[in-house]
């Protein structure tokens, strides 16, 4: 019996040079396993930013 994948929705996201270093420096400083962690945790920051500013 297989699993069904954590995050089954896979997207592909350009970004320049400056962003991937940062979101690197993210993923170092809070001490993340992966890149792909790094970005799912900043966008749930900014989503989350979002619905609180339209509240």
């Amino acid at each position: 019996m297989s699993r069904k994948p954590a995050y089954p929705v896979k997207k592909l996201v350009g970004m320049t040079e400056e962003m991937s270093e940062r979101i690197s420096d993210y993923r170092f400083g809070n001490r993340l396993g992966s890149e792909n962690e790094a970005i799912r945790q900043l966008l749930e920051k900014g989503l989350a930013s979002i619905e609180e500013a339209e509240n």
